[in-house]
């Protein structure tokens, strides 16, 4: 009875309801139809790609469905779940608009979609009941079903086993599942609190809620949750095994924690030595290089390996044209030091200038300008370190990081400028690897100049006899004189030209090193020759440019060359078809290529001379053989190749050029009519093992007011150095015990000017070695060049601050 008692007034509570919902649909149809179209739920959640948007945001429709949970509360508003046919939307609206709503109802609701942290909502402005009933059974699902787009708005209930529990500001929160794809199980803040508290990592729970998600960032396809209004929707169905080790937990924590620590302490060791073994095997490979462009390839090749980088590239610093060089690249080529454009211009001269290491962590965000063409190909970010050694900036070593933005850490910053100096260290190894070539090369034709001028002298007295008695015998006989005499005349004069031409061989030092303008000495030849060549019926084509080129050299020397060069072009076309000679002049990269081709073939066995064989010549051609053509232009630091085809033999010339605008850097000022005394009395120390020389240089010294201290070996100059100060050092290039290169290397931080003295002329070598502070001389040495130099060394010594005594040295 005391049951029937209950029943009787909520049945009287459900017919009033019924009655005021049949009062509504009643007052519902009264009104006039609204403008709002009524879209199926799977409609009104629709999404758009690629954010996936809802479809029909800020469009209002009329949706209707049957509620699956009672309203659940959001911050300052609630959600509503309604489903139907297999598909569910959430309908939000403030308070007291779903008050009278439990979960089985049949609603329509009129209002605005929206999207709510990414989820497609309807914003309720009018929501009404049309019927009652049962409340839908949640669909079963895994938790990696429940986190899909379909499955939005639906009543679900899943199950599995607890991997995390915490809370944040909007309430409580666990995670169940597994941990490659975990669903997070979120209820919001309650008056009542609790959250989940006793819920264990390990135990397996089962979780009836709404299928939800909350993703502000675009593209909204993913952070799916599971929403519940109360912890009891949360079962546990096996007790976990972490619950019965809460005792333990602090110990577990603190064992944990120590063995992380352990384990990462060791991998980070593991990995800084092999770390160390690539970078100690990298320097290995880097010093054992042969040129900078192998270690470009080692460094290329390795480094990726050691730093989180993508590639590297070395900038040769170029005294001469004052441009940082790619390795590989021809010189001059690069970046110049006084004007750079371009943002990776700019930064690897900066990083060359200041002697610092340089990082650009994100290359959209620096303040160098780039070019429109530039940033289409720039890296995301760069680190640039010159390479230093002994005090002097080489050059700059650049790395790059193509996928990601952002700086190196100290500790990659330090390595990647110790690899940089490493790489400076090897560079100036090869430098002297390459002065002591060129001084051994030097010696060795000192030593071949000294042989034939030897060999000529004992040879010149006979051949003048001979021909001077061939001339008295010719002279003196009455008959014509017969072809033996003829042939003894004319091969005596030969061979006395010969030795003429020899002898001036012999002492190259005796040509001054001037500019000397190419394309107009191959035109004056050309005038000189033209006349024989037009009455043997040869034909020129001239291919040079007007473009003057210039080299470093001596006229009288290559003007010998090109001749002899001419007159075997002639001699070869005597009976050659067509006529031709062509004559080509050009500069690239700072080599000036000359060609002088002939309509004929090279013949075989010419290696020894340029004579054809069966075709001996006379005169020019066989007073000057290939090989003394080579070799002078060897001297001029050129090379001298020769040729064939079927139907043409070209000799081919490359000597090293200078461009116009440097022919006053290289020409010294007019010497003054006589040597000015200089206002402050220098101290310059000698080393010249030849008497007569050091004899004449310390009384041109003397006369300017210089104190001289002659030695004779390097040992006892460099004993003399550490403990005295020199302003200069005359440094011959044939030295007692150290050579001048090693002697260089100890006392180029003590003294302020350097004076090599070369005993012959050398391209290569006045063109290397020549910088600041740094002078050649080459005998024998005449007053005039010595007091030009002398004036300009003394002009930067006035200029150069005190120098510190110490020094680095290998």
């Amino acid at each position: 009875m005391a049951g029937d008692a209950k029943a009787g007034p909520r049945i009287t509570r459900r017919a009033r309801c019924g009655a005021a919902s049949a009062v509504l649909s009643l007052l519902a149809l009264c009104q006039p139809a609204a403008a709002e179209p009524t879209i199926s739920l799977a409609d009104a959640a629709a999404r758009k790609p690629p954010e996936f948007t809802p479809l029909h945001e800020d469009r209002n429709v009329v949706v209707t469905g049957q509620v699956s949970l009672n309203p659940i509360r959001l911050s300052s508003f609630y959600h509503l779940a309604i489903q139907e046919n297999g598909r569910g939307l959430i309908l939000e609206g403030g308070a007291g608009i779903f008050d009278r709503l439990s979960p089985g109802d049949w609603v329509e609701a009129q209002g605005r979609i929206s999207k709510r942290g990414g989820l497609p909502v309807v914003v309720v402005s009018k929501i009404t009941t049309v019927s009652n009933g049962v409340p839908p059974e949640p669909a079963p699902l895994s938790p990696s079903g429940v986190q899909s787009l379909e499955r939005l708005g639906q009543l679900v209930v899943t199950q599995g086993p607890v991997i995390e529990v915490g809370s944040n500001f909007g309430g409580a929160y666990l995670r169940m599942g597994d941990y490659a794809n975990p669903l997070k199980v979120f209820l919001p803040l309650s008056p009542n609190g609790g959250g989940f508290k006793g819920f264990s990592i390990g135990e397996t729970v089962r979780v009836t809620g709404i299928s939800y998600q909350y993703c502000p960032v675009p593209p909204h396809i993913g952070q799916y949750e599971l929403l519940i209004s109360d912890p009891k929707d949360v079962v546990r169905l096996q007790p976990g095994w972490m619950p019965q080790l809460r005792a333990f937990w602090p110990i577990l924590m603190l064992l944990g924690l120590m063995g992380f620590f352990w384990w990462r302490s060791e991998l980070q060791s593991r990995l800084q030595q092999s770390r160390l073994r690539m970078v100690y095997q990298l320097g290995e490979e880097i010093l054992g290089a042969g040129s900078a462009l192998e270690i470009q390839n080692k460094i290329s090749t390795a480094l990726p390996r050691i730093l989180p980088v993508s590639s590297a590239t070395l900038y040769l610093f170029d005294r001469g044209a004052k441009t940082l060089d790619r390795a590989g690249q021809p010189p001059g080529s690069g970046i110049p030091v006084d004007g750079p454009s371009g943002m990776v211009a700019t930064s690897v001269v900066t990083c060359f200038q200041r002697r610092s290491v340089l990082s650009i962590p994100d290359t959209t965000r620096h303040p160098f300008p780039s070019t429109p063409e530039e940033r289409a190909s720039l890296p995301r970010s760069i680190l640039l370190g010159p390479m230093l050694a002994q005090g002097e900036a080489l050059g700059v070593l650049q790395v790059e990081n193509a996928q990601r933005a952002g700086a190196l850490n100290p500790e990659q910053t330090s390595l990647g400028q110790h690899l940089a100096n490493q790489i400076g260290l090897a560079i100036k190894l090869l430098q002297q690897r390459s002065f002591r070539e060129q001084l051994s090369r030097s010696e060795k034709l000192a030593a071949v100049g000294r042989l034939i001028s030897g060999v000529v002298n004992d040879l010149q007295t006979p051949l003048e006899a001979i021909s001077s008695m061939a001339e008295s015998a010719l002279e003196q006989t009455g008959t014509p004189p017969g072809h033996e005499m003829l042939v003894i005349a004319s091969e005596a004069r030969r061979a006395t030209a010969l030795v003429t031409r020899l002898i001036s061989f012999a002492q190259p030092e005796q040509a001054q090193s001037q500019p000397v303008q190419l394309n107009q000495l191959l035109r004056n030849l050309i005038q000189f020759r033209e006349r024989e060549w037009k009455a043997c019926g040869i034909q020129l084509r001239n291919a040079m440019k007007d473009t003057p080129l210039y080299i470093m050299g001596s006229e009288s020397q290559l003007e010998q060359v090109f001749l002899n060069l001419f007159v075997h072009a002639e001699q070869s076309l005597e009976d050659a078809p067509e006529k031709l000679i062509t004559v080509r002049a050009n500069v690239l990269a700072k080599r000036v290529f000359i060609e002088i081709g002939y309509s004929a073939p090279q013949p075989a066995g010419g290696s020894d001379g340029l004579a054809p064989p069966g075709n001996p010549v006379s005169g020019e051609v066989s007073a000057l053989g290939l090989d003394i053509c080579k070799s002078i232009v060897a001297g001029h630091g050129g090379d001298l190749h020769i040729s064939s085809s079927a139907h043409q033999s070209v000799f081919e010339i490359e000597l090293p050029g200078v461009p116009a605008d440097q022919l006053t850097e290289l020409t010294v000022p007019a010497p003054p009519a006589e040597p000015a005394r200089s206002g402050r009395r220098w101290t310059a120390l000698m080393l010249e093992p030849e008497e007569f020389v050091e004899r004449r240089l310390v009384e041109w010294l003397s006369n300017r007011n210089y104190r001289v201290v002659p030695v004779r070996s390097s040992e006892e100059g460099l004993d003399l150095v550490q403990r005295m100060r020199f302003d200069a050092v005359f440094c011959s290039t044939e030295l007692r015990g150290l050579n001048w290169v090693e002697f260089f290397d100890r006392v180029r931080g003590r003294v302020g000017a350097f004076a090599l003295l070369a005993e012959a002329f050398s391209q290569d070598l006045s063109a290397h070695f020549r910088g600041e502070g740094r002078y050649v001389f080459h005998k024998p040495i005449e007053q005039s060049q010595f007091d030009r130099t002398l004036a300009a060394m003394e002009a930067r010594l006035m200029g150069v601050e005190s120098r510190s005594p110490e020094v680095e040295s290998y």
